[in-house]
């Protein structure tokens, strides 16, 4: 409790610090009209729709400045070794170039961390997402609601930047526009152009070639993909488990819901690999090396280029399976802790039944039973409802997200 509070004072402190100093200093210092900031999430990790994006703009010839910002060395070290602009945050130089941008292209609230929100103020703020969202978001969210209610936290949250008001905000769909982004969201403008993070899912040559000199494939799980591509060669099924993450903690294996042992001999007994990829905001430590049949994808990476080459998912509460749509590919429901999540973790926007096109487990006999009859013996009575969600889900299919966003900017915004 005392700890939370240092940290409300120290927020509050260096929010204020903002607006005295770099407010004025983003009217004061002269914009560079073609001047683009990328900023991924966390401390700038490079993956989701920025890191897509990024490249994007990266591999078309164009006369436009940008840099993708991150204070993580590796990340930058990485980048800047493929010739990448990656630009190191804090420094001189980056503070500089914020105070300069005059477009910053996000998928996350976290950019506006650290007063980058106060050097961008005067900026024009693209907003993409990562992903489509089943539950309650941002100014949705009841915890969020709650937090505006009282007023300090409001004036804290207000002076930090956690309200933006963006210029542009990027969607799938008028569906989820209209019932979904304008709940939860300020802006002033949006486009229904798709998300970059799923044009890999349309690109021939970079998701089944172990070429890690490819640009998409940039942090990725190295390990993992090795071994995908040794595997593929043969039958052998790879079905991805990647769950979201829990505010109040546990997951399926600490929970008890999920037995190591017994999984890995049904796999092993069928011809299958399973690969755990957990949600990046917690730190899963799970040594899964004894089991030859459970590979453990690392949680802080990529994992878009390698979902064509599974046959199937499994999730619960997790946006990925909007994303999975685009692949028609079985998708299995393992929502075991549904009341407890929905109680005390997030509010789902959305009738969970109505918009999951797959069967609902909520325990492993059940997981494994869908995973007999939808994968190994190809009995899918799912494809259909995929079909309609899908449709109410996308405007377009066609991979060209990134291209339909770098118009888009470059013709109001440039």
């Amino acid at each position: 409790m005392f700890s939370d509070l240092i940290l409300f004072f120290v927020n509050l402190l260096q929010a204020i610090l903002g607006w005295i100093i770099f407010v004025p200093l983003s009217f004061i210092v002269p914009k560079k009209r073609k001047l683009v900031v990328f900023i991924g999430r966390d401390d700038g990790r490079f993956v989701d729709s920025v890191k897509y994006i990024f490249l994007h703009y990266s591999n078309k010839k164009n006369d436009i400045e940008f840099y993708f910002l991150t204070s993580n060395k590796e990340t930058n070290t990485l980048l800047l070794s493929k010739n990448l602009s990656s630009l190191y945050f804090p420094s001189f130089k980056s503070i500089l170039i914020l105070l300069r941008a005059n477009i910053v292209i996000v998928d996350n609230w976290m950019w506006i961390l650290r007063m980058k929100y106060h050097m961008l103020f005067n900026a024009k703020k693209i907003q993409i997402w990562h992903g489509i969202p089943l539950k309650k978001i941002e100014l949705n969210d009841p915890i969020q609601i709650k937090q505006m209610d009282n007023i300090f936290y409001y004036i804290k949250n207000l002076l930090g930047g956690k309200y933006p008001n963006y210029d542009l905000l990027v969607s799938t769909s008028d569906y989820f526009t209209v019932n979904s982004f304008n709940k939860s969201f300020k802006f002033k403008h949006t486009i229904e152009s798709g998300y970059p993070r799923n044009d890999i899912f349309f690109k021939n040559d970079s998701n089944t070639k172990n070429n890690f000199e490819s640009e998409y494939l940039i942090n990725v799980d190295k390990t993992i993909v090795e071994v995908i591509n040794t595997i593929k060669k043969d039958s052998t099924k790879l079905i991805l488990y990647a769950p979201t993450f829990r505010d109040t903690g546990g997951d399926a294996i600490s929970d008890n819901i999920l037995n190591l042992d017994e999984l890995n001999n049904f796999a092993s007994s069928n011809n299958i690999i399973f690969i755990f990829k957990f949600h990046p905001d917690p730190n899963f430590e799970y040594n899964l090396a004894s089991y030859n049949n459970i590979l453990f994808y690392n949680n802080s990476a990529d994992i878009y280029p390698l979902l064509p080459l599974t046959d199937a998912l499994i999730t619960d509460y997790s946006s990925i399976y909007f994303d999975y749509l685009l692949l028609d590919k079985p998708i299995i429901f393992f929502p075991y802790d549904m009341e407890k999540y929905i109680k005390m973790d997030r509010q789902l926007d959305f009738d969970y039944d109505k918009f999951t096109p797959g069967p609902k487990c909520y325990n492993q006999k059940e997981v494994i039973l869908n995973i007999s009859n939808i994968v190994i013996k190809k009995n899918d009575p799912y494809r259909k409802h995929r079909g309609k969600i899908l449709n109410i889900s996308y405007k377009h299919l066609d991979g060209l997200a990134s291209e339909r966003i770098q118009k888009h900017v470059r013709k109001y915004y440039l």
